[in-house]
């Protein structure tokens, strides 16, 4: 058995085989150990984020902005699983982080980035083909070895 005191009031104990909580005295119902906007008692008992640990999953988005903002994963650093981090979409290219394809082009969210291509617009050039149509299903499209500028997906 490790157990790991969280702080004076609450420990937690665990087994490989479950988890278990104890209180030995005050649920700490308001306190925020770690500052992340989510209180310990709920970081325990409801989204198992560690209490003292503003970011669980290390992802550069702390675990109360996963949990009231961007509605994330708090233990998984790519919730939608297409090579971008969670805090990559939310906070730098503004896609959504709980959809691998933005867009809804097709493309993944991470081959759009890798590409150049909007994350956030289907037909980043505005010439009525989408990204997905002139990148083509399963090749990676780059300048260098366009064939003509309509199937450049920025032209």
């Amino acid at each position: 058995m490790q157990v790991r005191s969280l702080s004076k009031f609450i420990q937690v104990s665990f087994t490989k085989e479950e988890s278990s909580f104890s209180m030995l005295a005050n649920p700490l119902v308001n306190d925020d150990s770690d500052e992340d906007g989510l209180m310990d008692f709920y970081e325990i008992k409801t989204s198992h984020t560690d209490p003292l640990d503003a970011d669980s999953d290390d992802d550069g988005l702390n675990d109360g902005i996963e949990v009231n903002q961007s509605h994330t994963n708090p233990l998984n650093p790519d919730s939608d699983s297409d090579g971008l981090s969670d805090y990559t979409e939310f906070s730098v290219l503004h896609s959504n982080p709980n959809d691998n394809g933005s867009d809804d082009d097709l493309l993944k969210d991470a081959k759009e980035f890798a590409l150049g291509t909007s994350l956030t617009d289907g037909d980043s050039d505005d010439d009525g083909l989408s990204d997905y149509a002139e990148v083509g299903v399963d090749e990676i499209y780059t300048v260098g070895n366009a064939i003509n500028a309509d199937t450049n997906p920025l032209n």
